[in-house]
């Protein structure tokens, strides 16, 4: 490719073709978010020189529904215009997948996990507790994913806390027993040998 430039002089170009472009982490939003927000603006793309460089992205949201939760796949156009060494002759796009969150969803999620605890007895108790950190996990997950103010919604969460207070005072009470035991088959080997 040849250039004219102002002052009449002729200066070639070497033009490099685009040959991949470098993958992008998947993403999530709230569906309250701008979905602009999390596309990058750039791309690095790696060049058949060996080279790499960063090329601007046009994001086309064709297919995206704001204020719809699920998974879009979107794909940009690399922006060309301002890099007259580079080609894209293979029509590579730039490809994001975007998961866009109803964090309503999350709480019934959680909600559904308090659910499922059940009632704690002295017999089934250690078997809850699986459930109970299920629960516990998943309700700190949503606080630090989406702030306090989100997990406040989870309607049955002073079930999730008395199913913990419950745990712990049959937890205690169960080794308070084995502590008895061992000390009264103590004593009992002690009253043997005398």
């Amino acid at each position: 490719i040849w250039e004219l430039e102002a002052y009449g002089e002729v200066k070639q170009i070497i033009v490099h073709d685009i040959v991949s472009i470098n993958a992008f982490k998947a993403s999530e939003i709230l569906v309250t978010e701008d979905i602009s927000s999390c596309l990058p603006s750039m791309a690095t793309v790696s060049l058949d020189n060996n080279k790499s460089t960063e090329v601007p992205i046009i994001w086309n949201l064709d297919g995206y529904t704001a204020g719809v939760a699920g998974e879009y796949t979107i794909n940009g156009t690399l922006d060309l215009s301002e890099l007259p060494g580079v080609s894209n002759t293979q029509e590579l796009q730039a490809t994001m997948t975007v998961l866009v969150i109803d964090p309503s969803e999350k709480v019934r999620e959680v909600e559904n996990l308090i659910a499922a605890i059940g009632e704690l007895t002295e017999e089934n108790y250690v078997q809850c507790l699986p459930a109970i950190q299920a629960a516990e996990q998943a309700l700190q997950e949503l606080i630090s994913s989406y702030g306090e103010e989100l997990a406040a919604d989870v309607s049955n969460q002073d079930v999730l806390k008395t199913a913990r207070a419950e745990y712990e005072r049959l937890y205690n009470q169960a080794l308070e027993r084995e502590k008895e035991a061992a000390i009264q088959a103590v004593e009992e080997l002690i009253a043997a040998i005398d």
